[in-house]
């Protein structure tokens, strides 16, 4: 909840299969960095939070998870199947 809004952010995560290939996006500039020049990088804390998380524990498994924001951090949960 920003200024009255309910926010929703999904990011995904993928290999490549051609790493070279060049996509377009109207998004903004798109770029490969590296995992270490990822903090140097201007983005919402929420999605700070979330890069953190997926270093330290997403990549290393296929789980789903979702993350609520307070203002101050982000709390991930797994997501279970039900």
């Amino acid at each position: 909840n920003s200024n009255g809004e309910i926010r929703q952010n999904y990011y995904y995560f993928a290999n490549f299969a051609n790493a070279d290939q060049i996509i377009t996006s109207n998004e903004g500039s798109l770029r490969w960095v590296n995992f270490n020049e990822l903090s140097e990088l201007n983005m919402p804390f929420t999605a700070k939070y979330m890069l953190e998380h997926y270093l330290k524990i997403g990549r290393h498994n296929d789980y789903l998870y979702g993350g609520i924001a307070n203002g101050k951090e982000v709390i991930f949960t797994e997501l279970m199947p039900f």
